[in-house]
């Protein structure tokens, strides 16, 4: 299950959100500050894609999003 961490009025967590809802990747939708002492940071978004996997930076999200099902 993959899901998005944002916070209201993140212009780059509603990006992650809109490019993620375009390209047919499922998704839900969470509260970042459920993450953020998790994952020790205080910006969103995160992305988790699985189990182990947390990706906090824009650069890596965006990235992860462009090659989803490669």
């Amino acid at each position: 299950m993959i899901i998005l961490y944002t916070l209201p009025g993140c212009g780059i967590c509603a990006m992650a959100k809109t490019k993620m809802q375009q390209r047919g990747i499922p998704f839900i939708e969470k509260d970042f500050s459920e993450i953020a002492t998790i994952i020790k940071s205080d910006h969103a978004p995160a992305l988790k894609v699985s189990e182990n996997t947390i990706l906090n930076s824009p650069t890596e999200i965006v990235s992860w999003i462009n090659n989803y099902g490669m």
